[in-house]
């Protein structure tokens, strides 16, 4: 499978690699955007490792490369908030490495069940790879369910093993948004509601983007938290959803950025691109003069 640049991007706000569930290398993705795009954001889950082991490739391949990270949290189901451009990113890692060994025996404890108590045919020697991947959260540990052939795809993989863990009360210790953005901001970043039209409640399961009321709720406590952006100028949303994202970030004050969410597996983005033509360099250099801020204010502040 290729790696194919969006005609007329320039950016890229939100690039998954193999640092976590993604199918290609950060040096693939950079090697392939080459001469095509001027930022990219590898925005993994629970890592900004795609940045730190790349960071000396991006002058050679000419691309701004800025670090970035996506975390989960506990409130709603797809509730991620994205990192831009974190200089403390040894101490973050180092707090993120700690949730990922305390999640490890959770996840296994959720394949396990999946297996003795929900008929997915799952082997001992999978099982037992969990526990030395280094990465356990649902995304990656879906992907290889998926790429082992355990599941369908890693979409159905992920759902089930969410299905599972609601069913037998076995949770990651997800922590919460505020918890995330706290770490975020601590670290020197800016923090972005991720997709946000696919957060959904965890009872109904229901989109909340559906309820413009609770939607409306979520991001006001966000914004009062000291979110800086949202996701909302993604190449997959339609026409009059990118129209309400605008008038959000215009009235709540927050940059509007977007990622193509890119996995390289076509399950997150079935498109299978790099490249978001609806960010344009003026955006960009928003983001980059927030990040700037941001690390003038923790400066003040040490």
């Amino acid at each position: 499978m290729s790696i194919i640049i969006h005609d007329g991007a320039i950016c890229d706000t939100h690039v998954h690699t193999r640092k976590s569930d993604g199918t290609f290398e950060p040096r693939e993705i950079l090697t392939a955007a080459k001469g095509k795009l001027k930022t990219l954001i590898f925005a993994d889950h629970d890592t900004a490792r795609g940045y730190d082991e790349n960071a000396v490739l991006h002058e050679w391949h000419k691309i701004d490369l800025i670090p970035g990270v996506e975390l989960s949290a506990a409130e709603y189901k797809y509730y991620h908030i994205l990192g831009y451009g974190m200089d403390k990113r040894a101490e973050m890692e180092a707090q993120l490495s700690a949730r990922i060994t305390s999640d490890e025996l959770q996840m296994v404890r959720i394949l396990k069940a999946m297996r003795d108590q929900f008929g997915v045919r799952l082997t001992d020697e999978f099982i037992d790879s969990i526990m030395v991947s280094g990465s356990p959260n649902r995304g990656e540990v879906a992907s290889k369910l998926a790429k082992q052939g355990f599941m369908q795809d890693s979409r159905t993989a992920y759902d089930k093993m969410v299905e599972v863990s609601e069913k037998t009360g076995i949770h990651l210790l997800t922590p919460t948004m505020e918890d995330n953005m706290s770490l975020i901001n601590r670290d020197g970043g800016i923090t972005c509601w991720a997709h946000p039209k696919s957060t959904k409640c965890r009872d109904t399961h229901k989109r909340i983007w559906y309820n413009q009321k609770e939607f409306e709720t979520v991001l006001a406590s966000l914004v009062d938290s000291g979110l800086d952006a949202i996701e909302g100028n993604s190449p997959g949303l339609k026409a009059k959803d990118r129209d309400r994202m605008a008038w959000y970030a215009k009235n709540f004050g927050l940059l509007n950025l977007g990622g193509t969410d890119f996995h390289g597996d076509g399950n997150y983005n079935r498109n299978n691109y790099v490249g978001n033509p609806f960010i344009k360099q003026d955006t960009i250099e928003e983001l980059k003069d927030r990040i700037h801020r941001r690390y003038k204010e923790n400066e003040v502040i040490r």
